[in-house]
């Protein structure tokens, strides 16, 4: 898999078109969870894109708030799943973060798998447009 970071600035319009196409296609239709996913964070984050074949299929943002560095918008495309690539691209993510505490909005039926990642809980469960989801954290790597 070929990988690249990008600001939102650097991405280019295709780039950019790929992206929300790949969010919308697993969170909105394949979730079934209607929620506005062009949230107006964008433009503040980081954005790491995998690709295979030339064919975008792995995906995931950073932006840093309320003096937090928050990972999100983790995705693989349904053909691009298991094997261990969920893990790989959470890799990539952190190692483009750096050494730093990271912050997650988890899907609460993620948050054992984001456990064994490192991260644990932070806070209460609470309903994202119908599906819920608990804050987590990761101390920073050493």
């Amino acid at each position: 898999m070929l990988w690249a970071v990008r600001s939102f600035d650097d991405l280019s319009k295709r780039e950019l078109y790929e992206v929300l196409k790949l969010r919308s296609d697993v969170f909105v239709v394949e979730q079934g969870s209607p929620y506005a996913d062009v949230d107006g964070l964008d433009d503040q984050s980081w954005h790491l894109l995998g690709r295979k074949h030339g064919e975008l299929v792995a995906y995931a943002r950073w932006y840093e708030a309320e003096s937090r560095v928050w990972l999100g918008r983790i995705v693989l495309h349904s053909t691009h799943r298991g094997g261990g690539r969920g893990r790989v691209l959470i890799s990539r993510a952190l190692e483009a973060i750096g050494s730093r505490e990271v912050w997650i909005r988890a899907q609460l039926a993620l948050s054992d798998y984001y456990q064994t990642l490192g991260w644990s809980a932070a806070g209460p469960v609470y309903d994202d447009h119908g599906v819920d989801h608990q804050v987590m954290r990761r101390p920073p790597a050493d």
